[in-house]
C-alpha cells in the first residue's frame, strides 16, 4: 500500500479544503443514515443544511487530515487533542473513507499511521466515540479500541 499518503492540516490548499468539505457532507449523511438505523429520528436535511453542518464541523476541528490513494483524495481524519488525568490523547472526530475505497485495508493503514503520529508527538493514546451500529467497529476493535464507558439515549 505504497501508494497511500496522508496530508496534515497545514500541507493542504483551498483546493483540498473543498474536497474535504465535500467529503464531510457525505460523512454528514453517512451518520445520519447511522442515527436512523439507532431508531432516532432525523428530520431530512436540505444540501444547504448538509453542507452548514459539514461546515461547523470543520470549523471546530482543530486537526485535519486528508487521506490519499493513488493520487485521489480518499478520506479524511478530524482530530482533536484532550489532556486527561494522565496525559495528552487524540480524539478521533471524525473518521470517513469513500465507500468506493472501503475494504481495501485502507482504513487499517491510516489508522496505523495515526498510532505512528501520535507516539511520535507523545500522545498517550486515541479515543473516538461512536454508535454500536457503527460497521466501522469491527476495525476499531480490531485495532485494538475498547469501550470503557456506557452512554444511553432517551430517543423522542
Amino acid at each position: 500500500m505504497g501508494e497511500l499518503t496522508w496530508f496534515w492540516q497545514p500541507k493542504y490548499t483551498k483546493g483540498t479544503n473543498d474536497v474535504l468539505l465535500r467529503m464531510m457532507v457525505s460523512q454528514v449523511q453517512y451518520q445520519f443514515t447511522l442515527w436512523q438505523a439507532t431508531g432516532s429520528r432525523q428530520p431530512a436535511y436540505s444540501d444547504s443544511e448538509l453542507l452548514r453542518i459539514a461546515k461547523l464541523a470543520l470549523s471546530k476541528s482543530p486537526i485535519k487530515v486528508l487521506v490519499v490513494f493513488k493520487e485521489v483524495y480518499v478520506g479524511f481524519l478530524l482530530l482533536s487533542k484532550l489532556d486527561t488525568v494522565s496525559g495528552l490523547m487524540y480524539s478521533l472526530d471524525e473518521f470517513y473513507i469513500e465507500e468506493a475505497y472501503r475494504g481495501q485495508g485502507i482504513g487499517t493503514q491510516t489508522l496505523l499511521h495515526l498510532q505512528h503520529v501520535a507516539k511520535e508527538n507523545k500522545v498517550m493514546g486515541l479515543c473516538l466515540n461512536m454508535f454500536a451500529s457503527n460497521p466501522a467497529r469491527t476495525l476499531y476493535e480490531r485495532f485494538g479500541f475498547m469501550p470503557n464507558t456506557i452512554k444511553y439515549n432517551l430517543v423522542f
